[in-house]
């Protein structure tokens, strides 16, 4: 991949080679094809010292060479090996290789780089590679291609951050046409919470059979669950769709007790890959709905939803001589009706 070398490399160096020639739309396809070819011959012109320099330089060691010839019988009626040729501008790729160059001006073969980082070059020319296959012109006129990019898990090597730009990157190319529909397997929720719902398919295991969810599609058409569970998908609240069990709690303290109580009865949750999941209060009903096995689509996973028991606030007992007192229902000041059926501050009204 790293060198000229490389067929996927080579074709993107043809297509992109005298491109500001290919993509002048203001020329003309004969110009184009002309001008092309008039630089291919000013470089036929410009390497043919080079190759003379070389024959030269082999003048000697081609008889010794070619003496074999003479011996085994290989030269006969009159006709004798030798060495002659030529080589194109397409031939030439094969001496360029990928390199890193810094702003101080210190260069680096691209193989002293990190895996993650030339995973992204390769994608990078993969892209490159789908723009050659779209175009018509370099395809044929009977050429049909659709453009589909399959990436497989792009986060292995890659920060948090290089995740979420290289998908904003993709996003990008989406839209502008460069390629027509991309997959992106993952198990990053770095990545998922980068996404939308509706751009989320999740694939499962259950009794050995593989089920698919489509997450973007189950939950009421009044959409509001849908816009909570979307705005609650940060890089942590994202193992939802990751995890084989779930643990919904109300909030950060029984977040971290749960893993402490599992422990006094002798069990992990890590080993069970169960995810504790804090919702920041009492609106588990939200995300239920994703889990919901009596409709189709939904994931089928095992949850719970742990609350705890708020303490609640004791109403002050009526004292009738205290003549402060704004709940008594003898003071003439009192506000509160107890004959008013309709009146919402009466404390005897059941």
């Amino acid at each position: 991949m790293l060198t000229g070398k490389n067929t996927l490399l080579k074709n993107v160096f043809d297509f992109f080679m005298d491109y500001d020639i290919k993509s002048d739309s203001i020329k003309s396809e004969e110009n184009k094809t002309t001008e092309i070819k008039a630089r291919k011959n000013n470089f036929l012109s410009d390497i043919e010292p080079v190759i003379n320099s070389i024959q030269e330089r082999m003048e000697l060691g081609k008889e010794q060479i070619l003496s074999y010839a003479d011996g085994t019988g290989a030269s006969f009626n009159k006709a004798k090996p030798n060495f002659e040729g030529n080589i194109s501008d397409i031939e030439m790729f094969s001496f360029l290789r990928l390199i890193i160059e810094y702003e101080t001006g210190i260069k680096i073969p691209a193989t002293h780089n990190g895996l993650g980082y030339n995973n992204l070059i390769f994608m990078s020319l993969l892209l490159a590679k789908m723009q050659v296959n779209s175009d018509g012109k370099y395809m044929g006129d009977n050429a049909k291609v659709f453009s589909v990019l399959v990436i497989e898990e792009p986060e292995a090597h890659l920060h948090p951050a290089m995740q979420y730009k290289f998908l904003q990157f993709l996003k990008k190319n989406k839209k502008e046409g460069k390629v027509r529909q991309i997959f992106v397997t993952s198990h990053s929720t770095h990545i998922t919470s980068a996404v939308s719902l509706s751009e989320i398919i999740c694939l499962y295991k259950e009794a050995d059979e593989t089920k698919i969810s489509y997450p973007d599609t189950i939950f009421p058409l009044d959409g509001k669950s849908k816009r909570y569970v979307q705005r609650f998908l940060d890089a942590t609240k994202s193992d939802i769709l990751f995890a084989q069990k779930i643990l919904f709690v109300e909030g950060i303290a029984e977040q971290l007790l749960m893993s402490i109580f599992a422990r006094y009865i002798g069990k992990s949750l890590e080993d069970h890959h169960v995810a504790v999941v804090n919702v920041g209060g009492r609106y588990f009903t939200h995300f239920l709905h994703l889990f919901d096995s009596n409709k189709p689509k939904t994931i089928s996973k095992k949850i719970a939803c742990i609350t705890d028991i708020d303490p609640e606030r004791k109403m002050k007992p009526t004292d009738p001589t205290d003549p402060t007192d704004p709940t008594d229902p003898t003071d003439p000041t009192d506000p509160t009706d107890p004959t008013d059926p309709t009146d919402p501050t009466d404390p005897t009204d059941p």
